[in-house]
């Protein structure tokens, strides 16, 4: 089968890959994450277990998330995951001691949680059977080529303004994100398609 032109591409999908788009290239690499916790004096060890307790998390809350995404809409949850991950940015910048960061790695959990299966479930419902794979492939795409752009944009902040410039500019581009996707068109059913106007 040969390649899918984006303007072939149902709306609804063309816009949620445009606004998954605009979060992805605020979206930088969770190294920042670990430099941030090593910028307010955290030990090597510590950074381990902080970046644990964030994979325990994210595994103990995605059956969940992706069951709440079945009964209330991919939308409700991933646009819920983005609040989640500009409220974790907005404390990373602000954050000045240890405990902060244990509660905003654990949190930060919650938003992969939500936005990692759920994201690509949601691609599936707004293609056709015949393109799932290929949109997949394409929001995929879009991710890694706009977390580059992120990271790059991310090390360029801090470099010249210090970490709390990189956390807001995360915490902007999310924001920006969530609305377009909120305004997606339609519902989608538990666990299937999307409903269409």
């Amino acid at each position: 089968m040969g390649s899918i032109r984006f303007g072939a591409l149902p709306p609804a999908f063309r816009q949620y890959l445009v606004a998954w788009g605009i979060f992805a290239v605020a979206n930088s690499s969770d190294v920042f994450l670990i430099l941030r916790a090593r910028h307010l004096g955290s030990t090597t060890a510590l950074v381990v277990w902080f970046y644990a307790f964030y994979n325990l998390v994210y595994a103990a809350a995605s059956p969940g998330l992706g069951g709440l995404s079945d009964r209330l809409g991919r939308k409700a949850v991933i646009v819920g995951g983005l609040l989640v991950y500009a409220l974790v940015y907005l404390g990373f910048a602000g954050a000045n001691a240890h405990w902060q960061l244990w509660a905003l790695f654990g949190i930060y959990g919650l938003y992969t949680a939500a936005t990692d299966g759920v994201g690509k479930a949601l691609a599936v419902d707004l293609v056709p059977g015949n393109i799932r794979a290929g949109a997949i492939g394409m929001l995929g795409t879009v991710t890694g080529v706009a977390t580059l752009v992120a990271s790059s944009m991310a090390g360029l902040l801090w470099s010249a303004f210090g970490p709390g410039a990189t956390f807001l500019y995360g915490a902007a581009g999310a924001l920006a994100g969530a609305v377009p996707i909120a305004r997606l068109p339609g519902r989608e059913a538990a666990g299937g398609e999307a409903v269409r106007p």
